[in-house]
């Protein structure tokens, strides 16, 4: 039985996670629905480390792994379980006559994020903003 007086719940923020948070402490399931931005470093600026920005909605990922200064990124899509993405589909820009094509791949080895930082969706740089923005849009066909 629920009281008239009892305050409703407030729906979590577009981004609510805190720089204090690795993936561990709370497993990627249980994070609210929203958009988050992890790293192998906690800065989010570190040559060579594995950078991920997400969208989750429900246990369902989707978005971009890039790895600093070098040419390593895609776009996948997965289902959060622990601190890993499983059931992973991948995309890829080709460069072609016609432009970018995208190549999918399916059935990837799971994406680990266990030791990753949380290091604030504010913070992601704008090349990997534009990027990540695509990702979620290839992945919303």
């Amino acid at each position: 039985m629920t009281r008239e007086s009892e305050t409703p719940t407030t729906p979590p923020t577009l981004n609510p996670e805190t720089t204090s948070e690795n993936v561990g402490d709370r497993g990627l399931e249980n994070l609210p629905d929203g958009e988050y931005f992890y790293g192998q470093s906690p800065t989010p600026d570190a040559p060579g480390q594995l950078y991920v920005v997400f969208r989750k909605t429900a246990n369902s990922m989707s978005g971009l792994k890039y790895a600093f200064q070098t040419d390593n990124s895609g776009c996948f899509q997965g289902i959060a379980q622990g601190e890993k993405v499983v059931d992973l589909q991948g995309a890829y820009a080709q460069p072609s006559r016609d432009g970018l094509q995208w190549s999918m791949e399916q059935n990837l080895e799971p994406l680990d994020l266990t030791g990753f930082h949380s290091i604030g969706f504010e913070n992601i740089p704008d090349y990997a903003q534009q990027s990540f923005q695509q990702c979620v849009a290839i992945f919303a066909e």
